[in-house]
């Protein structure tokens, strides 16, 4: 059994301890929520949490100064009517977040994720070896740029949502896949010009 996206959403500020969305559709209970966020933020990096109180653990962070990127996820969730999630860092500062959520999965997915900062054109992350062929593989970037114009790896991988807008430094851009082997996975993004960047990687289990 293979697991897929079921919905996406984004969300973002840029003055505030937190931000928080919510699903247009309610969750179905039991399923996978992963959040890819960044924070403009020098004292630490973001968390999440919901109104249902699912416990969302941190899998991956990438940056450790002003900008830092991380992937987190709740499992096998709680759910109901207007569930919404919320992210939030230290400070007061700009912040994004893409939430999705992912059905078929196993009860407790997470297999391993990785994370990579460098300074070019080509932001990438690796995952490393998965312990199945057929998992969902979730990737996110963003750059110390005010206007990176950031493009996302072509297929296999699967576009599903950015944060742009050309003035602050919590720029996002995350795509996923469900792989066919148990290789390791990479993906890859295109900035415009050379910058700093983080990028985060996590693979997740499908249900038998």
């Amino acid at each position: 059994m293979a697991g897929s996206r079921v919905q996406s959403m984004k969300f973002r500020t840029t003055g505030a301890a937190s931000i928080n969305g919510t699903f247009t559709s309610t969750p179905t209970a039991g399923n996978l929520v992963v959040v890819t966020a960044g924070v403009f933020d020098s004292t630490g990096p973001p968390t999440a949490s919901d109104n249902k109180g699912n416990t969302y653990t941190a899998r991956a962070t990438a940056g450790a100064t002003d900008f830092r990127r991380r992937i987190l996820d709740a499992a096998n969730i709680i759910s109901s009517a207007t569930f919404t999630v919320t992210v939030a860092s230290p400070n007061s500062d700009s912040k994004a977040a893409i939430v999705s959520e992912y059905s078929g999965m196993e009860s407790a997915p997470f297999d391993v994720a990785a994370s990579n900062t460098g300074t070019s054109t080509s932001p990438a992350a690796t995952s490393g070896a998965l312990a199945t062929a057929d998992e969902v593989v979730v990737g996110g970037t963003g750059s110390n740029s005010s206007t990176p114009t950031i493009t996302e790896p072509g297929a296999p991988w699967s576009f599903v949502d950015e944060e742009e807008d050309g003035s602050t430094y919590v720029e996002l851009n995350v795509v996923d896949q469900v792989v066919s082997s148990s290789s390791s996975v990479t993906a890859t993004w295109t900035l415009r010009t050379s910058q700093p960047w983080g990028a985060v990687i996590a693979a997740y289990k499908a249900a038998a």
